[in-house]
């Protein structure tokens, strides 16, 4: 018993409608670096600034949690799919077994079939998605397809256009060296700069931490 399955078209549909909340089962470091930004008078996204999965439960007890549930309908999405199968599972579990969370009146619960990952080959220039997706594979993190393929022709042109050509837009004070940083949403927790490469050994380009 899980959530009712919606493919990227129908998901993204939803996202536009009131009375609706996105809950953001990944960990927070994920959902830093890239999330969905529903459109304005559309759902609310709900992060809930977890370190791992286990920690979901715990958030969905918390009497503040059920108040943002209240009269909505709820939908959930993760990196591939998996995460929301347990998530909600658990929700509807609650909402035919315990009194309090079938008071709050939750309209349906819904999920992303297949994920972020799915989204994007329906979405590629990125749907409501902002920012990059955090992978667990050598991709690190990754933009929809079209985001992705402008992102590396615009650093391929400023490598090899001449640093006096015209073409080159003037810099503002504080821009980062990196002309992809309007992809970037996370910053560093040292030095606030931009930066989304949380992963393995990787340092920080400006402060080295």
């Amino acid at each position: 018993m899980t959530g009712v399955h919606l493919e990227p078209n129908d998901y993204h549909a939803k996202m536009a409608e009131k009375d609706t909340v996105i809950i953001d089962v990944r960990n927070h470091y994920e959902s830093v670096i890239g999330h969905f930004t529903p459109p304005p008078n559309g759902a609310q996204l709900i992060d809930p600034k977890m370190r791992k999965s286990t920690e979901f439960p715990l958030w969905l007890d918390k009497p503040e949690t059920k108040k943002l549930l209240q009269n909505k309908q709820v939908l959930m999405y993760c990196t591939g799919g998996v995460r929301c199968e347990r998530a909600s599972a658990l929700l509807r579990t609650k909402m035919e077994t315990e009194a309090d969370v079938k008071d709050l009146n939750i309209k349906g619960v819904y999920q992303l079939q297949g994920g972020v990952d799915k989204y994007f080959k329906n979405f590629p220039e990125g749907g409501y998605w902002k920012g990059k997706n955090y992978t667990f594979d050598k991709r690190f993190a990754h933009a929809p397809p079209l985001l992705e393929v402008e992102e590396r022709y615009n650093k391929k042109m400023s490598e090899t256009t001449p640093p006096d050509s015209k073409d080159v837009p003037e810099k503002k004070n504080g821009d980062n060296d990196d002309n992809s940083n309007h992809n970037i949403m996370g910053k560093c927790e040292a030095c606030s700069k931009p930066w989304d490469m949380y992963r393995g050994k990787r340092r920080c380009p400006t402060c080295g931490v």
